[in-house]
């Protein structure tokens, strides 16, 4: 026996049946025609708020936005009742708001890889990790007597200066003639003298006449080519 057509309030009381047990699934109808309706399962995602919340995270939520993307939010289904009063209840397409979804949180990913190497090039000067400074190690000071410095600026000014001028120098002086006040002791030769200015009246203090002095000085020059001075001095 064929079966009979439904006439339209026939089918209208079926489709509002099977929408009512639909409801009951959980569904909510978002549209409802003579012979169709529209139904949601689930729950909209919050991208707005996944997005935020991933940037506050460095992406570690990316991961929980990208599985309610893919197995959350909304589904959409069609009821429909045909003529003989058959329904059929299909899945509808949505996977435009996923894909939007994926694509945003791959950019945002991206994004997040990038910021965190300008920051780690950033703390590491640009160039990577760089070794850390060692202090430099002063060199040690030349070990010379005065007066062997005063012959070098007699017989060569030029030359003396780029050999001692300037350089901390562990000279000697013997058979000093005067201990000045300040710190200064000095010693007469042919032509003039020799001056080392000690930085305190304590390091010559139990000096006399005639003794030898040693002293960590710098050579500051052949002054008015009859005074060699030494300043900076600490005894040694």
């Amino acid at each position: 026996m064929a079966a009979e057509r439904k006439t339209s309030d026939e089918r209208k009381e079926i489709l509002a049946r099977q929408v009512s047990n639909l409801i009951a699934q959980g569904r909510r109808v978002e549209s409802q025609s003579d012979y169709q309706a529209i139904l949601v399962i689930g729950r909209r995602v919050n991208h707005t708020l996944h997005l935020i919340l991933s940037l506050i995270t460095c992406s570690f939520w990316g991961t929980i936005w990208i599985a309610l993307v893919l197995f959350g939010g909304e589904r959409r289904e069609i009821a429909t009742v045909d003529e003989w009063g058959n329904v059929a209840v299909a899945r509808m397409g949505g996977g435009s708001g996923k894909l939007v979804a994926l694509i945003a949180l791959g950019i945002l990913l991206s994004l997040s890889v990038l910021i965190a190497l300008v920051i780690t090039l950033s703390s590491n000067g640009g160039t990577g990790s760089s070794p850390a400074s060692v202090p430099a190690t002063p060199e040690p000071a030349v070990v010379v007597n005065a007066e062997q410095i005063w012959n070098d600026y007699l017989i060569n000014e030029t030359a003396a200066n780029l050999n001692w001028k300037g350089k901390r120098l562990l000279v000697t002086l013997d058979a000093i003639g005067e201990i000045e006040s300040g710190g200064r002791v000095r010693k007469d030769v042919e032509g003039g003298y020799i001056e080392l200015d000690f930085t305190v009246d304590a390091d010559v203090i139990d000096l006399t006449p005639g003794e030898s002095v040693r002293g960590n000085c710098k050579l500051d020059g052949f002054e008015l080519d009859s005074w060699l001075k030494f300043s900076d001095c600490k005894k040694e």
